[in-house]
């Protein structure tokens, strides 16, 4: 049983020593290395840097986006507010002209140029100007035809007073 142990029981043999020059490769090599892994970490941080420039691009994008988005939602319901109470003053400035009316003729050439302005003109200032002179000029044309109408026929002796 002697011999089972020696044959686990080896020397251990001294470790080998390298020479002044492969220690200065070997330092050598274990430098360039470790320039290689800084160069390859330098690169890693440089794409992380431009990823993160790149979101934060994005993110400013997406801010102004929703910004802008935001404000011409403001404006657009501000302008439908302008909207409707352009149509309710005009609803009742049109009520009090007509309660204004001395005659039924009156009443009803005022609802006919008045009828006829829609929301498009009441948004335009100068289409609202146009649309009204043109009505009243259209209907000072048929007041003046029914005015003379109406004095032939008390010339007549039809109507009227004499």
């Amino acid at each position: 049983m002697v011999a089972d142990e020696s044959i686990f029981n080896k020397e251990e043999k001294p470790k080998r020593k390298l020479t002044e020059a492969q220690l200065k490769g070997l330092a050598k090599g274990r430098a360039k290395v470790a320039e290689k892994r800084r160069i390859e970490k330098e690169k890693e941080n440089n794409k992380e840097i431009v990823k993160t420039r790149l979101n934060q691009k994005k993110e400013y994008k997406i801010k102004n986006k929703t910004i802008r988005l935001q404000k011409e939602e403001e404006i657009e319901e501000r302008l439908k507010k302008e909207s409707i109470e352009r149509i309710e003053a005009f609803t009742k400035l049109k009520y009090k002209y007509m309660d204004k009316a001395k005659t039924l003729e009156e009443l009803r050439e005022m609802k006919v140029v008045l009828d006829s302005i829609n929301e498009e003109d009441l948004m335009d200032i100068k289409a609202l100007s146009e649309t009204i002179l043109k009505k009243s000029k259209n209907l000072n044309k048929l007041s003046n035809n029914t005015i003379n109408e109406t004095r032939e026929e008390k010339d007549c002796g039809y109507g009227g007073e004499e």
